[in-house]
């Protein structure tokens, strides 16, 4: 699932993936990312990955639509991880995106987030 951090704001995007990720949350995601664009120039992402159980093969094409109709909107995105799973989503991610991505590692956190504001 993925829940919307309190520090969403203006162009940041700031979210926690968790659990068993469907298809619907990347129905919320993308309108989140719509809007976020439509009200600024760009938009950057903090994108904290923790144990994830299930990834649905709905969700699979529903994540890369996503970020492919998104793409040219991003700017920053920090990838926050404890495994590999995170650090490996965020090397894979740079030939699809224009946008500036680095992997954190989970006592990075605040690093990730000044990282992903500056």
């Amino acid at each position: 699932m993925f829940n919307i951090l309190e520090q969403t704001q203006n162009e940041l995007v700031a979210l926690k993936i968790e659990g068993e990720i469907k298809r619907e949350d990347y129905d919320k995601l993308d309108t989140l990312l719509k809007k976020t664009e439509k009200e600024n120039d760009h938009v950057d992402m903090y994108v904290e990955i923790d144990d994830i159980e299930n990834l649905t093969p709905e969700a699979i094409w529903a994540d890369i639509k996503t970020y492919f109709k998104n793409a040219k909107d991003f700017r920053k995105i920090a990838v926050v991880g404890k495994d590999g799973f995170a650090e490996k989503a965020a090397s894979t991610s740079n030939p699809f995106v224009k946008a500036e991505v680095k992997y954190f590692s989970k006592d990075q956190e605040n690093t990730a987030m000044e990282w992903v504001h500056s």
